[in-house]
């Protein structure tokens, strides 16, 4: 069988991060998100932060467009038109960049 086009493709990844430096700044990490990601749609101001979620749409990685990246506390979950082999590209990316640069830890 050949793979004429992908309608969407879902991953969900559940973990605890941890930060050992103290609480994240979450302004940080969305700005980080968005200019990595380049998601047109991205929470705008602290009001639009939810308790349980943050909501990111339309974002690129790899040449492929991100339909989304919801972020909970306890995990995350990402859409896209593409490959699942390419989302889990994208979380491996997601991951290494949050240790990297926010100094999350991640523990599943």
């Amino acid at each position: 069988m050949r793979v004429l086009s992908i309608k969407m493709s879902q991953i969900t990844v559940f973990f605890h991060a941890t930060r050992q430096e103290g609480q994240l700044y979450l302004p940080n990490l969305v700005e980080g998100l968005v200019r990595r990601y380049k998601f047109a749609d991205a929470p705008r101001n602290f009001g639009d932060i939810e308790a349980d979620a943050v909501e990111f749409r339309h974002g690129l990685f790899r040449g492929n467009a991100v339909e989304s990246l919801r972020v909970f506390s306890d995990g995350i979950v990402i859409k896209s038109r593409s490959d699942s082999d390419e989302v889990d590209a994208f979380i491996a990316d997601f991951t290494l960049w949050t240790r990297e640069q926010i100094g999350l830890s991640f523990f599943c």
